[in-house]
């Protein structure tokens, strides 16, 4: 790292190797200069002047491939180096890191075409701006190529390691927050603050993030081609093969500024839009239109360099600029101007695109004024001696109104005009003191059909001495002003600040009420007089060199003393550095203290200083991106945040527009410092705000989308768990897919996991059970999120088996029937080897293995658990009709003979076997299938939920976290249920036995034996059938019961080893008492 001396001593050189590169291109001038001494005559002298042109160019080249500092383009090389189109930068822009597919607009109005040129009637708020600006500045000096931004995945070693340059000191959204406050949720009565308001913001960045990444798209395939034929593209000039063929396409640096300018025309077409409902806005609309005038000829201009060797460099080319031009006696003073105005030098052009910016902002404010001027139609004849309108008796107020127009006109530029409209209302002797000015020489006209060429003679001879006399005129109205200012239809306020501002007299106009009344205003006198300063300079280095020629005067060259009069006027203005505005600008304010709220700055952070800061150049830049946001982070927090009400629409007004302008600065990749931590945390506040609006909360996705990965995924989960309408979470889906796909996974997890972690309904809802349940439903929208689903709906079982306080296993056999896909299993199965993530997640696959075993573990015991209840079900059904058919069968017993023996009742005999027979096999099927189902929870094959020791779990520190959980909650629930699920099945056995005794003991009141009955009851049976394998036979659920004990005690189930003491002992006990129940039921 340099140190200060060293950097001193650079600087030094660089400056000294300008100065020698000047001094040889001064020479060659003078000598030029010598030539044209000694050949009064002006014989021809091309071989000369192009000596002189070629020296000239030489110390432009060599000037910028200086050393060091001394080099015309940044060092920072923000936007590649001029010379070899060097595009690589430092580090991807954030802004472009995202996503690695297409964004898909979901907004509302339809995606802009970069190539559409912006005309009057479909912009509004550029009625004065030249339609033709940003083609015109791409044919006279090609653009550096854009911004080399490859879309890295977000697991690239490159990204993350920016990533942890980038990020805050402050890792969690929690510090955030902490720090940020809660923003009140009230709406802003104010019509700016609506959500179309919003809406207008929301579309303009996403559709520059659209533009800006598919430029990137294009880059990319332009290198890939590159790659395959081993040759270096220039993608300066570089097309798609589809442009040409139409020739419709401009190249990728042009396209990269004319999405830019796009972005800025938009928001600067929305504030002014919306200042006719909320005139704080038109500041911020200006400061979006100064960023299109200065981003339409190059981000140079936009980012302009105000260093000490920056400044040197500047000044040396302009007067390298200036001498080319005035080098050329012989022409005419407009063919001086016009060689003036089409220059390519950049000070010269940034200067004129700031007084074209500066005369549109006045031309937007003055629309209020032109319409209350009266239609020529309706102007009579003027009730006072206009031939005396410099005199107090002229109050008529359409004199006023008029005067005023005139004013706004002559600031915009527009002097024809303002002639125009004085004639128009009878008052044509005024354009006297306005006409004049105008640099002398010819207009060429051809008449094709007289075949001549007519050359009219315009503009004046006497330039000069009109500015002088006219100047001195206007000083003295404003003198006399200050007596007659009771009368506020007096005219010579707006009288003397157009003669002021025609003679370039800005401190005769800074003077004037008229003028610094109004910031827009004084900079444009400003701005205009620091062009109208090089104009004059030049005129005036034209009129000295050609009265330094032998012979014949030229016309007007006789003006020398009017001429250094004016230069020495606006001396000030010489070389028109930012510091030289502000300084101007902080002088008019102090002159103006009565007024100064119009110049107020908040103190910490305003449009102006915003515009200021583009004006001045990256020093200003700088101190805009640190000191002031900073300061206004800390002014918001304490004025706003602290109120119970928010209803500063200005400080939200000021943090919507600080949002959208850092997020632009940070996605050029401006070397600033922190620049990417005062973004953050300014978002961080806007976000912050959406969230706390719910009209506003569909936009959120793509401001966070420009957060840090560790914010994102702290802060914005939390807002998503509240989303529990199925079309607002589909929207919210699709945006993350679109904006932040890498992100996509990892947030839904934590979404899912805050929502199963939550203990109280009242923050989500009434019914917490449903909300759970739900809340797989966020991934289960994609197939490649089926793996994730299913670990967290294990998460979510495991919470439902171990509920201390309800019995939830009718929720968890709800949510697999109800929530869950039939074929989860089957699904991530079937995916696991096309998952993307599995390629990229260290452990994933084996995870999803171990979830799939769980999750068919689960669905086992609650299959076995519905099955029991089904046996149930069936048994009670079936021992209620036991009970009524022999009640019945008694009845009709006792209402016969007594006598009579059994054998007189066989129908009662067959209508009772048919229906034992239906209800045995009824009970016999149920039983046997929730004994099986339960035999399989039991012999599970290495134990039911038991853990697979080589199972690979994820290793960092939340997975490890979360997979020991796991661990405890499935001993516990292996403790818990699997001696549910042997007293279950013990229960089958028993029930099912005593059942099919009863049916047998039953059939003595018919007259029937057991072992005659039991042939009848089973058909198998009856064909030679092991008494012990019928399922009606109660010693056939009597052995499955003893062998109970056979399935605890093997190892290989590991029943015993979670199965209490207390519990083992009561187990055998049953067991015991069963087959007492057996001998005593089958002596």
């Amino acid at each position: 790292m340099p140190t200060q001396q060293q950097q001193q001593q650079q600087s030094g050189e660089s400056v000294l190797h300008v100065q020698e590169l000047a001094e040889r291109a001064l020479a060659a001038v003078d000598a030029e200069m010598a030539l044209l001494d000694s050949n009064p005559d002006g014989e021809s002298l091309q071989a000369e002047d192009t000596n002189s042109n070629n020296t000239m160019m030489t110390f432009y080249e060599e000037l910028v491939k200086g050393p060091g500092p001394a080099k015309v383009v940044p060092s920072d090389k923000v936007m590649g180096d001029r010379d070899n189109n060097t595009t690589t930068p430092k580090h991807t822009p954030v802004l472009l890191q995202r996503s690695p597919t297409p964004i898909m607009s979901n907004s509302s109005s339809s995606l802009k075409n970069m190539y559409q040129q912006y005309t009057p009637n479909d912009y509004d708020g550029y009625d004065d701006y030249d339609t033709n600006n940003v083609d015109t500045a791409m044919a006279m000096d090609t653009e550096p190529a854009p911004v080399e931004t490859p879309m890295l995945q977000r697991n690239s070693p490159f990204y993350n390691q920016q990533q942890q340059q980038n990020a805050p000191q402050t890792t969690t959204a929690r510090m955030f927050a902490n720090a940020a406050m809660a923003i009140p949720s009230v709406v802003p009565g104010s019509p700016s603050l609506n959500e179309d308001s919003f809406k207008q913001y929301y579309n303009s960045l996403l559709d520059y993030l659209h533009l800006q990444r598919r430029i990137n798209r294009q880059q990319q395939l332009v290198k890939a081609e590159d790659r395959l034929t081993g040759t270096l593209t220039d993608t300066t000039t570089t097309t798609t093969t589809a442009s040409l063929s139409t020739g419709l396409v401009p190249p990728l640096s042009d396209q990269n500024t004319q999405a830019q300018v796009a972005f800025f025309k938009d928001l600067a077409s929305h504030c002014y839009h919306m200042a006719t409902k909320d005139s704080k806005l038109i500041e911020e609309g200006h400061m979006w239109n100064l960023l299109a005038h200065l981003r339409s000829l190059g981000m140079d201009a936009l980012l302009w360099a105000d260093d000490s060797s920056s400044t040197v460099q500047n000044e040396t080319f302009v007067d390298m600029e200036l001498r080319r031009i005035t080098n050329q006696v012989d022409a005419t003073s407009k063919e001086i101007y016009d060689a003036l105005s089409s220059s390519k030098c950049m000070p010269l052009r940034r200067i004129q695109r700031l007084v074209d910016w500066a005369q549109s902002c006045v031309g937007r404010e003055s629309k209020s004024i032109k319409e209350k001027l009266p239609q020529p139609t309706s102007w009579t004849t003027p009730p006072v001696d206009l031939t005396r309108i410099d005199t107090p008796q002229n109050t008529d107020p359409r004199i006023k109104i008029l005067m005023q127009v005139c004013l706004h006109e002559i600031l915009q530029g527009n002097v024809k005009e303002a002639c125009r409209l004085a004639q128009a209302h009878g008052c044509g002797h005024m354009t006297i003191a306005w006409e004049g000015g105008q640099p002398h020489g010819y207009e060429i006209n051809a008449d094709h059909k007289a075949q001549l060429v007519r050359k009219k003679e315009i503009g004046n001879e006497r330039r000069f001495l009109w500015k002088y006399m006219n100047g001195t005129t206007g000083r003295q109205s404003l003198e006399r002003s200050k007596g007659l200012q009771q009368n506020s239809n007096s005219t010579l306020l707006e009288d003397s600040a157009m003669r002021t501002i025609l003679t370039n007299d800005f401190q005769s106009s800074l003077q004037n009420p008229v003028i610094n009344r109004s910031w827009t205003k004084s900079i444009c006198v400003i701005l205009k007089g620091g062009w109208e300063r090089v104009v004059d300079e030049a005129l005036h280095r034209h009129n000295t060199n050609r009265r330094r020629r032998p012979g014949p005067a030229y016309p007007g060259t006789q003006f020398e003393k009017q001429e250094l009069a004016l230069l020495e006027m606006s001396k000030e203005l010489a070389g028109m550095k930012g510091s030289q505005i502000t300084a101007l600008l902080a002088s008019t304010t102090a002159a103006t203290s009565s007024k100064q709220s119009d110049f107020d700055e908040r103190d910490v952070f305003s449009y102006k200083s915003s515009i200021m800061a583009f004006i001045v150049g990256k020093s200003a830049l700088y101190n805009l991106c640190t000191n002031y946001c900073s300061k206004f982070l800390q002014t918001f927090k304490q004025d706003f945040l602290g109120r119970d009400t928010g209803d500063d629409d200005q400080a939200i007004q000021l943090l919507r527009f600080m949002t959208h302008l850092l997020l632009y600065l940070d996605s050029i990749d401006l070397p600033v410092n922190d620049l990417t931590v005062q973004k953050n945390a300014v978002l961080f506040q806007y976000v912050t705000y959406l969230n706390s609006r719910s009209d506003l909360r569909d936009m959120l996705a793509l401001y966070v989308s420009f957060l840090p990965d560790v914010t994102i995924l702290e802060f914005y989960p939390t807002i998503l768990a509240h989303i529990s309408n199925l079309a607002e979470r589909k929207q919210v889906l699709d945006q993350i897919h679109d904006l932040m796909p890498t992100l996509m996974l990892p947030l839904l997890r934590k979404v899912v996991r805050i929502l199963l972690g939550t203990t109280t309904s009242l923050q989500y809802g009434n019914d917490l059970d449903h909300i759970k349940c739900n809340s797989i439903q966020w991934l289960l929208q994609r197939d490649e999120h089926f793996g994730d689903a299913l670990i967290c709906s294990n998460i979510y079982m495991r919470q439902l088996l171990l509920d201390d306080d309800d019995d939830k296993i009718d929720v968890a056999m709800d949510f697999l029937d109800s929530y869950l896909p039939s074929d989860l299993v089957l699904q991530v199965q079937d995916l696991q080897e096309h998952n993307p993530v599995i390629a990229n997640e260290a452990g994933y696959l084996d995870r999803v293995k171990s979830a799939t075993v769980e999750h068919q573990a689960f669905g086992d015991y609650l299959d076995a658990y519905r099955a029991f209840g089904d046996f149930k079900d069936t048994l009670d059904d079936a021992l209620s009709n036991i009970t009524r058919n022999v009640a019945a069968d008694l009845s009709n017993l006792h209402l016969g003979d007594s006598n009579s023996n059994s054998k007189s009742h066989p129908l009662s005999q067959r209508d009772w076997v048919r229906q034992m027979k239906e209800l045995v096999a009824n009970v016999a099927d149920a039983a046997g299938k929730a004994r099986v189902a339960l035999y399989k929870v039991l012999a599970h094959p290495g134990g039911w939920l038991s853990l697979d020791p080589t199972t690979d779990t994820d290793k960092s520190s939340s997975g490890a976290s979360e997979e020991q959980r796991r661990q405890q909650d499935l001993e516990k629930i292996r403790a818990r249920h699997l001696v549910v699920a042997v007293g279950l099945y013990h229960q089958v056995c028993q029930d099912a036995a005593m059942f099919m005794s009863r049916v047998l003991d039953n059939a003595g009141t018919f007259g029937l034996d057991r072992n005659e009955v039991l042939p009848m009851l089973d058909y198998e049976v009856s064909k030679g059938l092991e008494e012990s394998k019928s399922t009606v036979a109660p010693s056939y659920w009597y052995n499955h019961a003893k062998n109970l004990i056979n399935i605890v005690a093997n190892d290989a189930y590991g029943i015993h080893t979670v199965f209490p003491h207390w519990e083992l002992t009561e187990l055998l006990r049953k067991i015991a008492d069963m087959v007492a129940e057996e001998l005593l039921n089958n002596p």
